[in-house]
């Protein structure tokens, strides 16, 4: 691939300055990570970084000195199965070096042996030249197939709770004096927690979203809270999910934990962590299973939540797309459990927004453990505010 280039270092002054300035700039652009290249007016290579050296010389193009080369040229002559990529390049160069284009983007491979790999090439003007950056990518033939199956995902989630809306919907209008009052009230019950559910669901994908999102963060409505009493209002939440799996549910020694398990976060985001946790490991567990939840603090007075479930396991290769967005895992496809692949991502952003960690330990064919720690500045948080609460109240008291 043309923007592969061949290793060498800047020869050139890079703005006409001093010796000085110059080296200071080659140095900026050498501690930059991304491959970049500078090329002047006329397309004329006038820098290129350590990482871009760094790549060309992994994918075998060396041999000569790049710097003062004719960038455009060189796209112009490529040859073979590079040749259409480096067309659209040298077009898209010449737009903005000619001020048609704000900027040119294009998406393109550069595989390395044995390795696909895909990058996006993005140029912007810098005074009467050009800056080239490339940033990996990913294939957008997958990128595209990925977004298939999870438009599929969506829409299987949604089929179900949307249906059971419209079917009782049109019963109890179109058809009134056929529904008794015992079937109306479980009509309107069920068309109710249909919309919560789909309301939940989508305030989970607008979350999930703005966790990944660097302009936009998830806030947190911090204050000391029990983590016992968070891990017990979920179990409650989960209660008849596990009763309708034949899954006994098992919270270990809460109440032994709770004065020491106060923390400070935000509960409801907690809860929501937990309930998904549970929520996973009932739905993949076998009937007559086991769920079996616990607190523990740790040496450093960190506070530790597990969830263990007797099901399917996750294969370790399988743990990454577990915790991907949208992932779908080969127990989850095989079994047919609903679910988009949004529990374990978001409870992973919520609980590294708190400053701790999630971390899925599994066995196939023997269940898998997940793991949230907080870390101990909360549970010291938690108890400084309450003294101060405390003293405050007394002084008022006073």
């Amino acid at each position: 691939m043309v923007t592969c280039c061949p290793p060498s270092p800047p020869t050139a002054p890079l703005a006409g300055g001093d010796v000085r300035t110059d080296l200071t700039a080659a140095a900026l652009l050498d501690a930059l990570p991304n491959q970049m290249c500078i090329l002047d007016a006329s397309g004329r290579v006038v820098a290129v970084n350590a990482a871009w050296r760094s790549f060309a010389a992994e994918n075998g193009h060396c041999g000569g000195t790049f710097v003062g080369a004719r960038y455009l040229t060189i796209c112009d002559s490529t040859e073979g199965a590079e040749a259409g990529d480096a067309r659209v390049v040298a077009a898209g160069l010449r737009g903005v070096l000619q001020g048609r284009l704000p900027v040119f983007e294009h998406v393109y491979p550069c595989h390395a042996p044995g390795r696909p790999r895909w990058f996006r090439m993005q140029a912007s003007r810098l005074d009467d030249g050009l800056v080239i950056q490339h940033v990996p990518a990913t294939d957008p033939a997958r990128a595209e197939s990925d977004l298939t199956q999870i438009l599929s995902y969506i829409a299987h989630e949604l089929r179900t709770p949307l249906g059971a809306i419209a079917g009782y919907s049109d019963l109890l209008l179109h058809a009134p004096d056929s529904v008794t009052p015992d079937m109306r009230t479980r009509f309107t019950s069920t068309i109710r927690d249909s919309s919560l559910y789909l309301s939940g669901l989508i305030e989970d994908m607008m979350d999930l979203a703005r966790s990944q999102q660097q302009n936009q963060t998830l806030i947190l409505n911090e204050a000391p809270c029990s983590l016992a009493d968070v891990l017990a209002a979920a179990c409650d939440m989960v209660t008849a999910l596990a009763a309708a799996h034949g899954v006994e549910l098992r919270p270990d020694a809460l109440a032994d934990a709770a004065p020491s398990a106060v923390v400070l976060a935000d509960s409801r985001r907690l809860t929501q962590v937990a309930v998904n946790l549970l929520s996973n490991a009932i739905k993949f567990s076998p009937r007559g299973a086991e769920v079996r939840c616990r607190l523990r603090s740790t040496r450093c007075d960190g506070m530790v939540l597990e969830v263990a479930d007797r099901g399917p396991g996750i294969a370790a290769e399988e743990i990454p797309v577990a915790l991907s967005p949208y992932g779908r895992t080969a127990s989850a496809r095989t079994t047919g459990a609903p679910g988009l692949g949004l529990g374990l991502p978001l409870s992973k952003a919520l609980v590294e927004l708190h400053g701790g960690s999630l971390e899925i330990a599994s066995d196939v064919g023997h269940g898998t453990t997940v793991t949230v720690s907080l870390p101990a500045w909360r549970s010291q948080a938690a108890a400084a505010a309450s003294a101060g609460a405390l003293a405050g109240a007394t002084a008022a008291g006073a």
